[in-house]
């Protein structure tokens, strides 16, 4: 025995004791080893291929797993496929989980976790990851990368559950894991188009240190560099690492074309830009009846996103609009020095907030972030959105707590129609043509028609000239009177004839006397340039009136001659009917045109029988293509007895009952049948019953 604390205690006792506490110590340290140990970093992709994306993201996992997850970084990814666009790796369509490892493929077998069909643009879906991801895959630092559609309503659209995640809905989630896990999200990179706005970095909150986004099309992000950097320099810090993303997709802008962009925003420094932006708006909005005109001219300058994949949506795309850009053009139209003072603390707030910006050739007036503005009353409040909403209902927050919607609703709903003179362009007509005479067409001819509302106004229409990876290479502008009424404007547009082959599309531009844009088109693939003129006619069609003529009358034939080439043609084109020359016809057919003309055969010493018709144009010198200079037609013409209708070699009660049955129709009604007008005067009569009479009972 012995006493513990004054109490007997036998030998037994302590022993049970000491066991007891042994065991409580080793599942103590048991329970702490199978708790995962934090890495440095978590890479949580939130992969939306719910939508016509799904073969490019599952490529993106691919490429991810070229590098793999380490012992220092964890890749994960929550993707949700649909039917009906890529059948590759199983063509499953619900949602999964996967673990990234190095090799790894997104096939069904290779998921950690089935979810079943989900919403990709319900936040609970987003908490739902990001709590499992933190949860499973702890690590110092988090990057949430968040893939889909985009613009700038929101992200993600599901096209199972036609939902999306707004901005509001992804700083919920945030917050959410934020409370419930007191863990904050360092970096969003979003590969989705015009993400890099400031209403959608002001509505995120304050969780995200860095914000990665585009102001264009977003697409193709290098994931294997991005994550070899990662893995190599895990610990490097988190704008050194959003530098290097910026720095990589440069790298691979080839994959998009000159109109990509890309940017890196500390979150919070954005406060600073927002608090510059309102004050700018709430100077201009103060005395817009002053700089009305110089607010609307400097929106239509500044740069804006390009519409080429929506050409047909031309007014809504352009009213994405460089924010650092307008701050430059509002200092060149109004020199008020509240004005000039609140544009120099907008550009400096930008400067300061972006970590790293690139862009492409084609936006050589970007910096990295955009915002709504668009430039005419009409596209106001009204915007192409798939699952969106008006301006001040898409984003509450900022149109509660900033100037800047007060601004665009004086802009566009109180001064607008004292503000615009209402110019339009009404129509056009595009010509290429070759401006050196080196056989290239290089140049492009607009006729424009445009009209106005009011008084005689003189305007500007300014023409861009676009590659087909979305490049200006030629742009020029002209200054035009319109009297009241209407007129003809023209543009000419060069590319050099040793410049990239392709379709070109064309940007016009109708600007008023205050700069303001009134009206502007964008005519995608309008012109193939440079292309090599050709010589190019063909014979498009041989074509019988009749089918069944009369001996000793005339046969009616048509003949469509196509000019194809880049050339005037003047044509030498015969006719052969089962082999004997029956016509002769010369002609001049301009370029890009067609020409019809009629062979009347007379039939007076022709044999009965059938005869075939074939029409050639002799080629022209320096045609390369001669193979449709020749057309057979596809029905032949029987000559024989006038009356014998089914072309049987004989005139019976078959002919009777035909021509009687159509009796006193004309060639303007359906029954009427050319065959049975046996005179050629537009209607089947008396004149033509006569005639099968006179040859009733005949035959040959």
């Amino acid at each position: 025995m012995c006493e513990v604390n004054g109490r007997a205690v036998s030998r037994n006792q302590l022993v049970v004791a000491a066991l007891v506490f042994m065991v409580f110590i080793m599942n103590h340290s048991l329970s702490s080893a199978i708790q995962p140990l934090a890495k440095e970093w978590t890479f949580m992709v939130y992969s939306c291929a719910d939508c016509d994306l799904e073969g490019f993201q599952l490529g993106y996992l691919v490429n991810m797993a070229a590098v793999g997850s380490t012992a220092e970084v964890n890749i994960v990814v929550q993707m949700d496929r649909i039917d009906g666009f890529v059948s590759s790796y199983g063509d499953w369509t619900d949602c999964k989980r996967f673990y990234v490892t190095q090799g790894l493929t997104p096939a069904s077998e290779n998921a950690i976790d089935s979810l079943g069909e989900v919403n990709m643009g319900d936040p609970n879906t987003l908490l739902d990851f990001l709590n499992w991801a933190v949860q499973d895959y702890p690590a110092n630092r988090y990057f949430a990368m968040i893939i889909g559609h985009g613009w700038l309503d929101g992200v993600c659209p599901d096209s199972t559950s036609h939902d999306i995640l707004t901005p509001l809905e992804i700083q919920w989630a945030l917050n959410q894991v934020k409370s419930g896990l007191g863990v904050e999200v360092d970096v969003i990179g979003f590969e989705a188009c015009q993400h890099s706005a400031l209403e959608i970095l002001y509505e995120l909150g304050d969780s995200p240190e860095v914000v990665i986004a585009s102001e264009e099309l977003s697409t193709h992000w290098p994931y294997r560099s991005i994550l070899s950097d990662m893995v190599a320099s895990p610990t490097m810090d988190t704008d050194v690492l959003a530098s290097l993303i910026v720095d990589h997709y440069s790298e691979f802008s080839w994959m998009g074309g000159p109109i990509m962009t890309l940017a890196a925003f500390n979150r919070s420094r954005i406060p600073e830009v927002v608090q510059a932006t309102s004050t700018l708006a709430s100077i201009l909005r103060a005395n817009l009846t002053t700089f009305g005109h110089a607010v609307l001219s400097a929106a239509s300058a500044a740069e804006h996103y390009s519409p080429i994949p929506y050409p047909e949506d031309y007014s809504y795309y352009t009213s994405c609009r460089d924010l650092y850009d307008f701050a430059i053009e509002i200092k060149k139209v109004i020199s008020d020095s509240s004005v000039q003072l609140a544009a120099d603390n907008l550009v400096h707030a930008i400067e300061n907030a972006c970590i790293a910006e690139w862009h492409g050739t084609a936006h050589p007036n970007f910096h990295g972030l955009y915002i709504y503005l668009p430039a005419d009353e009409d596209v106001y409040n009204d915007r192409l959105s798939v699952y969106g909403q008006p301006y001040s209902f898409a984003h509450p927050s900022w149109t509660q707590n900033t100037s800047w919607d007060d601004l665009l609703f004086q802009l566009f709903k109180g001064l607008a129609g004292g503000l615009r003179s209402r110019e339009y362009i009404d129509g056009y007509r595009c010509t290429t043509f070759d401006s050196d005479n080196d056989t290239y067409l290089d140049a492009l001819h607009i006729e424009l028609d445009i009209s106005t509302d009011g008084e005689s106004i003189d305007v500007v229409l300014e023409g861009c000239l676009i590659t087909p990876l979305g490049e200006p290479v030629d742009q020029v502008s002209e200054t035009q009177t319109i009297d009241g009424g209407s007129t003809t404007s023209d543009l000419v547009l060069h590319t050099a004839s040793e410049g990239e082959e392709g379709w070109y599309d064309v940007r016009v531009i109708l600007y008023d006397e205050y700069g303001i844009v009134e009206d502007e088109i964008y005519l995608n693939q309008i012109a193939f340039l440079p292309e090599e003129m050709q010589h190019e006619v063909s014979v498009h069609d041989v074509m019988p009136l009749k089918t069944v003529v009369g001996q000793g009358s005339l046969a009616e034939i048509d003949v469509m001659i196509e000019n194809e080439g880049h050339f005037q043609e003047y044509l030498n084109i015969t006719t052969y009917a089962n082999g004997t020359l029956i016509d002769m016809t010369q002609l001049t057919i301009p370029t890009q045109e067609n020409v019809s003309f009629t062979i009347h055969w007379n039939t007076t010493d022709q044999s009965k029988g059938n005869y075939t018709l074939v029409s050639i144009i002799e080629p022209v010198e320096g045609e390369a293509n001669i193979t449709n200079n020749l057309r057979l037609c596809a029905m032949e013409i029987c000559i024989t007895l006038s009356g014998d209708f089914d072309a049987d070699h004989d005139v019976d009660i078959f002919d009777i009952v035909r021509i009687a049955g159509i009796y006193g129709t004309g060639e303007e009604q359906q029954q009427y049948e050319r065959n049975c007008d046996i005179n050629s005067d537009g209607k089947v009569d008396i004149f033509d019953v006569v005639i099968v009479a006179g040859n009733y009972g005949s035959s040959w």
